[in-house]
């Protein structure tokens, strides 16, 4: 009687070991699944952030080379009316020297 008692105990405890390993299992899947998922939304998280940035820095790059185009433009056309500023004053000397030349008679000093 004692062995089938011992029997049916360990049959029991078998039985309760199992269950237990079982839910485990199931529990450790669970935890599985949930990392996949979570371990999904993290890459997409990453590649979303990656593009983000990419976009950004593709931005900046477009707004500093249109920026320095400008810059040249405006640099260029300052020069352009600096130098017609400068012939403009230039002409204007001259055209002063030209009437001052025309009023001084021309003295011809005898050398000595």
């Amino acid at each position: 009687m004692r062995a089938v008692t011992t029997h049916v105990y360990i049959d029991k405890s078998i039985r309760s070991i199992e269950q237990r390993m079982d839910e485990r299992i199931v529990r450790i899947e669970k935890m599985c699944e949930q990392f996949v998922s979570e371990s999904k939304t993290f890459r997409h998280t990453v590649w979303t952030a990656a593009i983000t940035v990419l976009i950004g820095i593709a931005s900046l790059v477009y707004a500093l080379s249109q920026n320095m185009i400008s810059i040249f433009d405006v640099g260029t056309s300052i020069r352009k009316s600096i130098r017609e500023e400068v012939h403009e004053q230039t002409r204007e000397l001259n055209a002063k020297l030209d009437k001052l030349l025309e009023a001084t008679p021309i003295v011809n000093i005898p050398r000595q």
